[in-house]
């Protein structure tokens, strides 16, 4: 009865939702490190281990948090990335 409940994803959504999943934890991680500036690498592997996403990928995001000034959001950070 369950097994004729799942539906099979095409390689293409796949990679849409993980795109979309990758995008989620980059905004909370880079949230997370502008609010905090005593957010580490410590936290990061965490996060890089739950989520399965390089912890080098996150530190960058980290980085790029902690130096950029706090009147500046994610909404203007991340319209920049995607463009």
């Amino acid at each position: 009865m369950l097994a004729q409940q799942v539906r099979c994803l095409t390689k293409h959504q796949v990679t849409i939702s993980s795109r979309s999943y990758t995008d989620l934890v980059m905004e909370l991680v880079w949230k997370a490190a502008h609010a905090d500036p005593t957010y580490d690498i410590e936290r990061a592997k965490v996060v890089a281990d739950i989520c399965k996403i390089p912890v080098t990928t996150l530190m960058k995001v980290v980085r790029h948090a902690q130096r950029t000034p706090k009147s500046v959001n994610w909404d203007v950070v991340s319209t920049k990335i995607k463009q």
